[in-house]
């Protein structure tokens, strides 16, 4: 069969992650190799960087349209899936990723065929051979289908117990885009996933709960096989895994076989403080090895906030942990969660801890109550939006207790206050750190994240959740199926309501 898998592009007005990093679709690369074990044809459609739908459609003329994305991307799914269906009624669509797990009922309507859940490599295959062979597709494990105006699903998919048996990501399928891909001010990594999941339980993040508690490896034999077949030119890996140092040998092991081996590259992954002070060696190792950037969750400069958020670690491991990466050469890309409770005082204070620490790369994200997080079941009724793009973890969903426009000017005092200039940003291109095309980047982030009335656009009135709401008014009671499946998020689909 022919499958088009599509990531979609952003709304006009996600100002999150997305500004400092935008890297292949690797689920989606995913995905598509798994599919070419059963023969299938894929293309990849990576919308951020190409609107040829229509072109995709009608030169394809793709069997089935798979669509993939987070929390900020359901209402542009759902925006692709009308027009898939408007342009080709026959196409089979089906929806996947992290909303469509934690959320699956905000895509129960007449545009959508079957939502996925999880992982997705065995339960894609499975439709798919369904499909192919006509046979009914009720009963897969991780899918939800429509059958005529009710869904019904089968509860989790079966997870896999190790990622040596998925093959490697389908990367020639996106090899038209890759100049368009960034990470920071440096030209793109190639993205590698070695784990998925994580032991940790802070209750702002839903990575545990995706995975339902557990952590899947590929060994080290796996990913140096990989290592070995990147694309061309390829000089920098990113690993994807959210948690890099969560398994201590296998990351001491690996880092001996890239030294041994005199691999080329650059490294950069993302771990925590406490793994880092817990075993420094590691982190020799692998600067040894070519590590050039760590992205760190530090989350907060007082020990009450990382208590509240379950995040098992402390202000003063942070400290060290920062020490640790600096003395190694390492650049430190920290991460940092506002309360929206926040006065100006507090800003202040983050403005100073930020500076002791000497992180060069801050990242700023508002706490947001994501479906499937501890956090969202206890502020659920406190949400003061349903639109879906406002969850980019840059805009405040609950109440503020500054008025909006000062909640936002101190969000983008943050980013003014402690990111590079483009005075620094000149003198690392110069130097050889950063490539030239670093300044234009530099510049958009200076241009939207420093700008208060860049936050504030967010909430302007949008068209997503009307045509949203026509589609499931014309669809009835169709979503009841959904919201009444087995467990997908650890039982607690049942009971959260949908965001828009």
């Amino acid at each position: 069969m022919r499958i088009l898998l599509i990531e979609p592009q952003e709304h006009a007005r996600v100002l999150g992650l997305s500004r400092f990093i935008c890297v292949e679709p690797l689920a989606l690369e995913i995905l598509a190799a798994n599919l070419a074990l059963d023969g299938h044809e894929t293309h990849i459609l990576d919308m951020r960087h190409d609107d040829g739908l229509a072109a995709a459609l009608d030169e394809f003329a793709p069997q089935v349209v798979g669509i993939t994305g987070y929390t900020p991307d359901a209402a542009e799914m759902l925006r692709i899936a009308r027009d898939v269906k408007q342009r080709n009624p026959d196409v089979f669509v089906v929806m996947g990723g992290h909303h469509a797990t934690m959320c699956p009922q905000d895509f129960a309507v007449p545009a959508v065929d079957a939502v996925l859940s999880g992982d997705g490599e065995l339960a894609v295959r499975r439709l798919l051979r369904r499909l192919a062979d006509r046979q009914p597709l009720g009963g897969v494990p991780g899918l939800a289908v429509r059958i005529g105006d009710r869904w019904t699903a089968a509860g989790p998919e079966d997870a896999l117990e190790t990622l040596d048996t998925t093959p490697h990501p389908a990367r020639d399928l996106v090899e038209r885009y890759r100049k368009d891909y960034f990470f920071w001010f440096w030209d793109p990594p190639v993205p590698i996933e070695t784990a998925r999941g994580c032991p940790f339980r802070c209750n702002y993040c839903s990575v545990w709960n995706f995975n339902r508690g557990a952590s899947r490896f590929r060994s080290t034999d796996g990913v140096m096989e990989e290592l070995a077949n990147l694309p061309d030119g390829a000089r920098s890996v990113f690993f994807a895994d959210d948690h890099f140092m969560q398994h201590i040998p296998r990351a001491m092991a690996l880092a001996e076989r890239v030294i041994g081996d005199g691999l080329p590259l650059r490294f950069s992954f993302q771990t925590r403080s406490d793994s880092v002070v817990r075993r420094p060696d590691v982190v020799e190792r692998w600067a040894k090895a070519g590590l050039f950037t760590a992205f760190i969750g530090f989350e907060a400069a007082r020990q009450a906030e990382l208590d509240a958020m379950h995040k098992s670690s402390s202000v003063r491991v942070n400290a060290e942990a920062a020490r640790i990466l600096r003395e190694n050469g390492v650049h430190i890309w920290g991460a940092f969660i506002v309360d929206p409770a926040w006065d100006v005082d507090d800003f202040t204070q983050l403005i100073d801890y930020v500076k002791t620490l000497q992180v060069g790369f801050p990242q700023f994200t508002v706490m947001t109550p994501l479906p499937g997080t501890e956090i969202f079941a206890a502020q659920r009724r406190r949400l003061t939006t349903g639109q879906h793009h406002l969850f980019d973890l840059a805009h405040a969903v609950v109440p503020t207790r500054l008025p909006l426009e000062k909640f936002y000017e101190q969000m983008a005092r943050l980013y003014a206050e402690t990111t590079l200039t483009l005075g620094d940003v000149k003198r690392y291109i110069r130097a050889g750190v950063f490539p030239v095309s670093a300044l234009q980047r530099a510049r958009n982030v200076l241009q939207h994240m420093t700008d208060p009335q860049y936050y504030l656009a967010g909430h302007e009135p949008a068209n997503d959740s009307a045509p949203m709401r026509a589609d499931r008014a014309a669809f009835r009671g169709a979503k009841a199926g959904l919201e009444a499946v087995p467990a997908w998020a650890e039982g607690r689909m049942a009971e959260e309501p949908r965001l828009s």
